[in-house]
């Protein structure tokens, strides 16, 4: 119970920590600036499965119960293809660079493509630490990486106004990922880590690791695709200030998702799996029914709170246009609501081994927000960006819908 709380402590302070951040920027940034941090998050975090491939979570699931020289040695090779794919990325920005140059500063690519470096290697040291049976050193290292740095830059930016900048976020944020890969290497160093450089690469193995991944890559893709493409739709139909206001709406959308999850879905998926496999069909739906009804019950009080909040808040930071496109924040947040209540269909797909209904869900999110997003927001404005979060999600939750197996019939 002690290690339960603990991981469930760490996370919800970093939740908590990065939504009093958001409040901070958007007091004390420009829109415009706040816009640039809402695209390089997105960036980093789109970064993370797509270049990382979700190889970590094959690998952790072979050095379960191997020797330490055995587990140093597939870490190493999953080190060196996360560098190999790093390195194509830096090839490509020096590639792109003058397209890239249009739309950023030459401080915010490179601050850009460090973080997408880093965060990754850190979600990898997470991974490991967690599969090492170690989820408490690795949720340190996810909190360090992701809220630690967070406090210093709001202290040192309510002191001194010269701090409340954007290159100084960017800076401290590179520091907390830098030091949650110092604290990982020095939990790891009791692996024999020279042994393991010295041994060749087995490159055939990491291709075939990978292609047993490419389902999660691909439903992980689309999930953080679905998630952040709409900051560069906007970016390029209206302009970043209006980015700056759809990344302050999406933290707390992000934010109800995720308590939503740690609150019902942590309890219940597990359980979900053990009653399928003893073959209890008729508990398993009828848990599958009591989760959607307490997702649902969860995800609807907590967007009237924010609702209710964040329009008046933005009124009290000197942030009215919070207040103004409130509608945009309202659709979004029913539609954050609809996906999160339908979210046990998908855990009830898991749990019978239908990961091809998952990833191909994720997919018509990815593909619905896109498409919505394309037409929309140059159609109507900035309250298309609402209008396709609630059609993604809609056609998100019609899919699992659709394709929730029936409830085996009792026997006679």
């Amino acid at each position: 119970m002690f290690y339960k709380l603990s991981n469930a402590g760490l996370r919800m302070a970093s939740l908590g920590i990065k939504m009093l951040f958001m409040l901070y920027m958007g007091k004390y940034l420009g829109l415009y600036d706040l816009g640039t941090y809402g695209l390089v998050a997105a960036i980093v975090a789109l970064s993370i499965p797509l270049l990382g491939m979700q190889l970590e979570y094959v690998i952790s699931r072979e050095i379960i119960g191997e020797n330490d020289e055995h587990q140093a040695i597939l870490l190493k090779d999953e080190l060196i293809f996360y560098m190999s794919n790093y390195g194509f990325l830096i090839f490509g920005c020096i590639i792109l660079w003058p397209v890239l140059a249009d739309s950023f500063d030459s401080s915010i690519i490179i601050y850009t493509l460090i973080l997408c470096i880093l965060e990754g290697i850190s979600t990898l040291a997470t991974a490991t630490l967690t599969s090492l049976q170690r989820p408490i050193i690795g949720n340190i290292v996810f909190f360090i990486r992701s809220s630690l740095w967070v406090i210093p830059v709001v202290i040192l930016g309510l002191i001194d106004e010269t701090y409340r900048n954007v290159d100084i976020i960017f800076q401290f944020w590179i520091g907390g990922a830098l030091l949650s890969l110092v604290f990982a290497a020095f939990i790891l160093k009791y692996l024999p880590w020279i042994k393991a450089f010295q041994a060749k690469t087995d490159w055939r193995r990491i291709l075939k690791n990978v292609k047993k991944a490419l389902p999660l890559w691909g439903a992980a893709v689309c999930l953080a695709g679905a998630t952040y493409l709409d900051r560069f739709v906007v970016e390029s139909f209206l302009d970043r200030e209006f980015v700056g206001i759809i990344s302050f709406y999406s933290a707390f959308i992000v934010a109800i998702a995720a308590l939503t999850g740690s609150s019902v879905f942590s309890f219940s998926y597990p359980r979900m799996i053990a009653l399928h496999k003893d073959g209890n069909h008729a508990e398993l739906y009828a848990l599958t029914k009591s989760t959607t009804i307490q997702a649902g019950i969860w995800a609807l009080g907590l967007s009237l709170i924010i609702g209710l909040f964040i329009p008046v808040l933005g009124e009290m930071i000197g942030r009215p246009e919070f207040a103004t496109y409130k509608a945009v924040f309202y659709i979004m947040l029913l539609g954050v609501v609809i996906r999160t209540t339908t979210q046990s269909l998908q855990f009830l797909s898991y749990a019978q081994h239908d990961d091809w209904v998952v990833w191909t869900g994720n997919l018509v999110f990815l593909l619905s927000s896109l498409c919505s997003a394309l037409i929309l927001i140059p159609l109507l404005g900035f309250i298309g960006a609402g209008y396709s979060a609630i059609i993604s999600a809609l056609c998100l939750s019609l899919w699992r819908l659709y394709y929730m197996k029936p409830e085996p019939a009792a026997p006679a």
